[in-house]
């Protein structure tokens, strides 16, 4: 964000303020702003992937396989590509992102490179449409699906709706609006 003052990625605004410089007050909004790096790397492949496989299943890499589409539309559909806790999705793309991180260093094509850190890793491997059902991107979707499948979490549901905050000593409790 800081590299790309005036691109508001996913945000509904630019990090920067009008002239394209960071104030103090610009400053604090990106550091407590709800932008993902990850989604602004990986959704719209992630999307395109999702388009090719349909209703097709994945392969899941502990054996079976399952569809992915209904949490595809969500991600296509509903999710603004943000984690605000009015977003629909966002924790579909969460857990989705939580297994994919894990597959970085055999499925980037552009490895870790401490010359750019901000730069790199990146660029998934190109889809093999003949492979679709093994494709890495699809796999941790489907793997994060089994996780909210097995507490009961819809995919179409806001993130504050899923998620809680625990306070020092405290209960759980919803997440803060």
């Amino acid at each position: 964000m800081l590299q790309n003052p005036t691109n508001p990625g996913y945000a509904a605004e630019a990090p920067a303020g009008q002239d394209g410089k960071f104030g103090a007050a610009d400053l604090a909004r990106v550091l407590h702003n709800n932008r993902t790096w990850y989604a602004e790397e990986f959704l719209a492949d992630l999307r395109a992937r999702c388009d090719a496989i349909g209703s097709n299943p994945v392969n899941l890499p502990t054996g079976g396989s399952r569809t992915v589409d209904g949490a595809c539309n969500v991600l296509k559909n509903n999710w603004n590509g943000v984690y605000d806790l009015d977003s629909v999705g966002a924790h579909v793309f969460r857990v989705f992102i939580a297994d994919y991180r894990n597959k970085f260093a055999s499925h980037l094509t552009t490895p870790f490179n401490p010359a750019d850190p901000v730069g790199t890793p990146g660029d998934p491997a190109a889809a093999d449409p003949a492979k679709l059902a093994d494709d890495p991107m699809l796999q941790s979707l489907a793997v994060g699906l089994q996780r909210l499948d097995t507490v009961g979490i819809g995919y179409a549901v806001t993130l504050g709706s899923v998620q809680a905050f625990q306070p020092s000593g405290g209960a759980p409790r919803a997440a803060r609006r």
